[in-house]
Order: C-alpha cells, then structure tokens, then sequence
C-alpha cells in the first residue's frame, strides 16, 4: 500500500515533509554530525539510532497516533537539506504532543519556532486539534524559547526518571 506523503509548507524557504524509508540516509548523517548536542538534556535520539539500520527500520514504520516529519530548508546553493526533525503524537481526541530537534548549526535562526507553528496550524485545520503539549528540559533555554515564540504558556515542572526537572507546555492553537 502506497501512502500518500503530507508537506506542509512554511515559508518560501522551509517545508515540513512526511518522514520516509528514503530519507534515511539524511536523517543518520544529521544525527551522526550532531551527537554530542543531541545528547544535551537528556535526550534520547542519538542512543535510539546509532546506525542507518535503525534509522531505515524506524522511518518505514508509521505509528497511527503519531506523525514525523523531516524540517527542510533550501541553502545557499538553493538545494534542499534536512535541518531538523519534528513530530506529533496524539495522546487524546483532541490534542497532540509537540517534539522537536535541529542540527546545531541551524540554531537560533527561527527555524524551529515557524516550523512549530506551522506543524500546530496544519493539524488545527486538519484534524481539528485544540490542545498542543511540549517538554522541555529546565536549562533548554532555546527549546523554551521557540515553545514561547510559539505561544505556549509554562504549565508545570516534573520530574523525569533522572529527577531532572522539565517543563510541560500547553497552548490551543488560537493562541499562536
């Protein structure tokens, strides 16, 4: 069965695209040349794909209450390259869990934050979503920063199973 791909575009620049078995080798090379700044905070994603294999095996696999899509941003050349990763995990009828990384080198550009909402208006309109949560760890200050930009509002702090604080954020997409 052939499933048709979601793009969402963001700006003339940048476009989310559904993630895809053939986007493997794009993905590992970002992890690989970003490791260590993944690894940051308590985050996962470098542990879970150490190679291209577990890269490949993951992207040709669809959840149903979850959709993953590669950042893609044109450069200076006009060529697209994959930047960053972004995903939405449905938790109940209507709301959805925000995660988010992007390679260091295309930090604080604003890449992130038009890409949050971007993927928040997409699934307001086509899933009629009105709740959006996001975790941050408390000393991500750029992670906070493109979750404000993009209008979620601090709602509590809890404790991971290293007993690190992190923030959980809501907003309703009208906020944004």
């Amino acid at each position: 069965m052939i499933r048709s791909v979601i793009t969402i575009q963001v700006d003339s620049q940048t476009y989310l695209r559904q993630i895809t078995p053939e986007d493997s080798q794009y993905l590992i090379n970002l992890i690989d040349n970003n490791r260590m700044h993944l690894s940051q905070f308590g985050d996962k994603t470098s542990e879970k794909y150490p190679t291209f294999k577990s890269v490949y095996v993951r992207n040709s696999t669809q959840k149903l209450n979850e959709l993953r899509f590669g950042i893609w941003r044109k450069n200076s050349m006009r060529e697209n390259i994959l930047v960053g990763f972004i995903k939405a995990t449905f938790k109940l009828a209507n709301e959805a869990e925000i995660g988010y990384w992007i390679g260091s080198e295309f930090q604080s550009r604003g890449i992130m934050t038009i890409a949050v909402k971007a993927l928040i208006g997409f699934l307001h309109e086509a899933r009629k979503l009105e709740i959006f949560t996001a975790t941050a760890h408390r000393d991500n200050q750029k992670s906070i920063g493109v979750l404000e930009k993009s209008g979620f509002k601090f709602h509590c702090k809890i404790p991971d199973n290293n007993s690190q604080n992190f923030y959980v954020l809501l907003v309703t997409s009208n906020e944004p």
